[in-house]
């Protein structure tokens, strides 16, 4: 009987309640700091210690004298898809994000080309840190 009661309830649960899922990505907008930098399996020291915005979605640093942003979209479980430039092939990978740190991994689209394969796990690898108001 009870079981039968579960599957009731169940059944008649309104559908549309977002699930985690469902739920947009974490809430990044704001100013932060790079940390650690990598491109085709090099490290990129002089983009360290920039400054970088996240404005809804979009992760925008000094890229040699110019604005460069990355279009960013965040997906279950940790997945993301980035888009760069010109370039509109999505590269592909994860992100761990903490209360003061950002860390994407990505491969493929506007950063896989050009890459030395097995330099490194990923072909672009960004570790942020939050910048806080003091």
């Amino acid at each position: 009987m009870n079981a039968l009661l579960m599957a009731a309830a169940l059944a008649l649960a309104p559908a549309d309640q977002p699930t985690k899922a469902d739920a947009p990505g974490p809430d990044l907008n704001g100013g932060w700091l790079i940390v650690y930098a990598e491109e085709k399996g090099r490290r990129i020291q002089k983009w360290e210690q920039l400054k970088a915005t996240i404005k809804d979605g979009a992760l925008t640093y000094d890229r040699d004298g110019k604005d460069f942003t990355i279009n960013l979209k965040f997906g279950p479980h940790q997945t993301l898809k980035a888009t760069a430039g010109k370039d509109e092939s999505p590269a592909e990978g994860v992100y761990i994000a903490g209360q003061d740190y950002l860390s994407l991994s990505l491969s493929g689209g506007a950063f896989g080309k050009d890459s030395k394969p097995g330099s490194s796990s990923a072909d672009f690898i960004l570790i942020l840190r939050r910048q806080r108001d003091k």
